[in-house]
This record gives structure tokens, C-alpha cells and sequence, in this order.
């Protein structure tokens, strides 16, 4: 919405353990709140195309989860075209 992207990133540890997230692969400017999984992307006009992006979630104990998954962004079309 308003070339802005969320996302958020959902895990929990079978300990009950403290998470932190991470992203490992992501298109410039894509942010993580490392406590919280909330993503956010301002996107730019000139970011059209295919972006993969890979989040870890992390535990203190070292358990490590992921997940991929690619955004393919498209230019709007002229309002009234």
C-alpha cells in the first residue's frame, strides 16, 4: 500500500526462548526489527523486477530457522489507462 511493504515474520522456539531475527537476503532498504520480525520496505520507483529475500530467526541456544521467498514487482499503470 503507498509503495510501502510489511510483512511479519512469525517463529517460536520450543524452549519458549527470546528470538532475533535477521535478513540475510533482502532488496536495498528492506528493514528487520531483529525483536520483533516486523519487516518494512519503502519501495522506490526504480525497484521494478524479481527481489528474493531470506529472514533467519535465531535462538540463544543456536536453533536457526528460515524462510524464503521471492517479491516481483511490477510499475503501475497510468491512473485512467
Amino acid at each position: 500500500v503507498n509503495n510501502r511493504f510489511e510483512y511479519q515474520v512469525r517463529a517460536t522456539d520450543v524452549d519458549a526462548g527470546a528470538l532475533t531475527f535477521a535478513l540475510e537476503t533482502a532488496p536495498p532498504g528492506m528493514q528487520i526489527n531483529s525483536h520483533t520480525g516486523l519487516m518494512t520496505w519503502a519501495i522506490q520507483s526504480n525497484q521494478v523486477g524479481l527481489h528474493k529475500v531470506r529472514v533467519v530467526a535465531k535462538d540463544s541456544e543456536g536453533g536457526v530457522a528460515f524462510q524464503e521467498f521471492e517479491l516481483d514487482l511490477t510499475a503501475a499503470s497510468p491512473t485512467g489507462a
